[in-house]
């Protein structure tokens, strides 16, 4: 995944864009390749298509997160 403003930890949820949740975050960091946070995680088949747009729900706010290849 690819992510906006945070650092996703273990465990968090991740939501569809509906606010189902579909997933969860196995870890995340920060990629100086990619210049971005990503993370890793297990989620739905339905959600996990490439460039599918997801939620982390992190402290109770959902932030974006895309689905990479």
């Amino acid at each position: 995944f690819d992510l906006q403003d945070i650092i996703p930890r273990q465990g968090a949820t991740m939501l569809d864009a509906g606010g189902a949740e579909v997933g969860v975050v196995t870890s995340g960091t920060y990629s100086p390749t990619r210049r971005a946070v990503i993370a890793m995680g297990y989620v739905a088949t339905s959600a996990a298509t490439p460039d599918a747009k997801l939620h982390v729900d992190f402290m109770g706010q959902h932030k974006g997160a895309t689905v990479l290849d």
